[in-house]
């Protein structure tokens, strides 16, 4: 199998493997592997949420809201792996733009 990559996306791939001390290669392919395992485990809860609709194990508006202002109240005002876990995405869209590349390679260079 060959996947053609835009010579942008290429070029931010092979940066990310070099700041991971890893190949282009074997880090497309873990991360091809880890959206394969993200659909399936995304269709596996769709099909198992539309059998729940077929079977009649459902909530009403008034209960989902219920449940969910219970839970918020019932949990610490601060969560720092939770908050941590929701930055990532933020985050690493941050890391794989080239003056991030730039504000590291100091360090780098003092090997």
């Amino acid at each position: 199998m060959e996947v053609k990559l835009s010579p942008e996306l290429a070029n931010r791939l092979a940066r990310a493997a070099e700041r991971r001390g890893v190949s282009p290669e074997l880090l497309a392919r873990e991360a091809i592997e880890r959206a394969v395992d993200h659909d399936d485990r995304l269709v596996r809860e769709v099909e198992k949420g539309l059998a729940q609709v077929e079977a009649g194990q459902v909530l009403s508006h008034e209960a989902v809201g219920t449940s969910l202002e219970q839970k918020l109240t019932e949990r610490p005002a601060t969560c720092t792996a939770d908050t941590a876990h929701l930055s990532e995405p933020s985050l690493a869209v941050d890391w794989d733009r080239p003056e991030e590349d730039e504000a590291w390679e100091h360090l780098q260079n003092r090997k």
